[in-house]
């Protein structure tokens, strides 16, 4: 599939949200669990109002922590409408905000490694610097793979 990445302002997404470091190996395996401690937390705090998944990797600029020796710190969470109170692991955290390469995977979540790679190697080949940053923001769920959308979000730095 061919990717159309492009640049545009974001604003930050407000998320409830829980955390963990990983590396390569415990990286998926990891994501559901959060979900999990997120979702029943909403649901425990009665939080009806609530918006898309959302997965916060928080790389550094120019280097790749996931294969480091302290792994890279992940956020997986749901849009919530204001900040909530701290809860065991689930805490409110924001996206990034600022200039963002991005672009739209459509299909399987198992395939999700070539957005990021298109959205990566357009904006070296566009001479621009990644912050570090990503996020991928889950469309709805459909049992048809097909209707499956996923932002996928790169912040640039300023220099």
């Amino acid at each position: 599939m061919p990717y159309e990445v492009a640049i545009r302002q974001v604003a930050p997404r407000t998320l409830a949200a829980a955390q963990a470091r990983v590396k390569p190996q415990t990286l998926v395996p990891s994501i559901r669990p959060l979900f999990d401690q997120v979702y029943k937390y909403l649901n425990e705090a009665g939080v009806k109002e609530r918006g898309l998944n959302v997965i916060v990797y928080w790389n550094e600029a120019g280097r790749n922590l996931l294969e480091s020796e302290e792994g890279l710190v992940v956020e997986a969470g749901v849009e919530v409408e204001a900040a909530m109170p701290q809860e065991g692991r689930v805490r409110a955290v924001a996206t990034p905000a600022g200039r963002v390469a991005s672009t739209v995977n459509v299909g399987r979540y198992d395939q999700m490694g070539k957005a990021h790679e298109a959205v990566r190697s357009w904006c070296e080949a566009q001479g621009l610097s990644l912050a570090g940053p990503n996020w991928e923001v889950y469309g709805h769920w459909n049992d048809d793979p097909q209707q499956l959308r996923t932002g996928v979000f790169y912040l640039l730095s300023n220099s």
